[in-house]
């Protein structure tokens, strides 16, 4: 009887061991981020789907947009970095397509039966990459609360976050939606408000989906415009190389000095 109850203690304290060895190497929802955050900034690529509506409101009327693209990169970190992405706009009931492609220093924009290209250097293609992909750029200080929880292979937070913080992130944004749908917007003043949000990541440290709902309210001409922008992006084999296809015509696009809708 005593083996046995000396056993069954030493069994024990080996299943304690083992149990907090195990909760003191779980990964906190910060340090995810950060394993993530880092991940991402090395990335050569990507294959994303992004979707993202507005709903502006001013003066008792409405203006809803909505936004899919189809988005791929290559070369993101090189000097010779590619670019393929179809635009589907609808904004007051008119449906736009656009497609926009990047390679030798030329940006080509197929719209509306019309086909131009412009000469972009690579400061000018990282910016409008930046645009595209601003979202998964929150900083760190930015958030106010982090909740993690695991489903299947994947990390799920689920944050909040500082909307002072935001406004940067939420300029580039909407500078880059509304000029798109409407022309030079002009200058604007904003104030974000409520900032939610859903990560999942790989356990390889990849972003593999992003959502995020923000509300804001800008001043544009001296009139007060609530804002209501959803935001979702799916990424597409995540960390695996990303292959660039681009249409065989591009010799035939007309050269312009000024970037399409500007």
């Amino acid at each position: 009887m005593k083996v046995r109850s000396m056993w069954a203690g030493m069994m024990t304290l080996v299943l304690l061991i083992v149990c907090l060895a195990g909760c003191g190497n779980k990964l906190t929802a910060e340090q995810i981020l950060e394993k993530a955050t880092e991940k991402q900034q090395t990335m050569d690529g990507m294959d994303a789907d992004i979707k993202m509506s507005m709903s502006m409101q001013a003066e008792g009327e409405t203006v809803d947009y909505d936004v899919t693209m189809k988005m791929k990169e290559s070369g993101i970190t090189t000097e010779s970095p590619k670019m393929a992405m179809q635009m589907d706009m609808n904004i007051l009931g008119q449906s736009i397509r656009m497609n926009t492609y990047y390679t030798e220093g030329y940006s080509y924009t197929e719209a509306m039966g019309q086909k131009m290209k412009m000469a972009m250097d690579l400061s000018e293609m990282s910016e409008r990459l930046k645009q595209n992909s601003a979202f998964m750029e929150i900083q760190a200080d930015a958030y106010q609360s982090l909740e993690l929880t695991e489903e299947g292979n994947h990390y799920v937070i689920d944050f909040e976050a500082d909307g002072d913080k935001m406004n940067e992130l939420a300029e580039t944004l909407l500078d880059s939606m509304m000029s798109n749908a409407l022309g030079d917007a002009g200058d604007f003043q904003m104030s974000v408000g409520e900032v939610q949000g859903v990560l999942t990541i790989d356990k390889d440290f990849n972003i593999v989906k992003q959502e995020m709902r923000m509300d804001m309210t800008m001043t544009v001409e001296d009139t007060d415009v609530s804002v209501a922008l959803d935001m979702d992006m799916d990424v597409n084999n995540p960390g695996k190389e990303v292959e660039v296809e681009l249409p065989d015509d591009l010799d035939t696009y007309e050269e312009i000095s000024d970037s399409f809708g500007q």
